[in-house]
């Protein structure tokens, strides 16, 4: 089983993510969402994501500046690129996504403090607004 960096929750109005948990190694980036336990979502720095060794399809969500700027079905066995590195959301098949558009801001899900990675994603914690 992968070991994972912090948990938190993202939020956009209404709309609010599962636990998340924010992959902090080469070997949390590579096994993704297919170990992870509880179920959840996972956020990655990274340029392409896969679904190699899925059983079943994810949604990528891509963020930038604390806004939702792409949105992604990912069937099984398949990858996304794009051209410069950033943050992306994988969630699991069964959860909606936000939309593009809209701005997301992470809620720490346990006592970790998530001031670093709200710094580097862009996005306003609970208490930045």
């Amino acid at each position: 089983m992968a070991t994972y960096g912090w948990r938190m929750i993202l939020r956009s109005g209404s709309w609010q993510s599962p636990p998340v948990r924010v992959a902090t190694s080469r070997r949390d980036r590579l096994h993704g969402l297919r170990r992870q336990d509880p179920p959840g979502g996972l956020l990655i720095e990274t340029r392409c994501v896969h679904s190699f060794g899925m059983q079943s399809a994810v949604w990528t969500v891509r963020i930038a500046a604390g806004v939702v700027v792409d949105v992604g079905w990912m069937p099984p066995r398949r990858m996304r690129w794009w051209r410069a590195p950033g943050w992306v959301l994988e969630l699991p098949a069964d959860v909606v996504p936000p939309t593009p558009g809209r701005e997301v801001r992470l809620l720490p899900d346990g006592p970790e403090d998530v001031s670093n990675v709200t710094t580097e994603l862009g996005v306003a914690g609970d208490d930045q607004q």
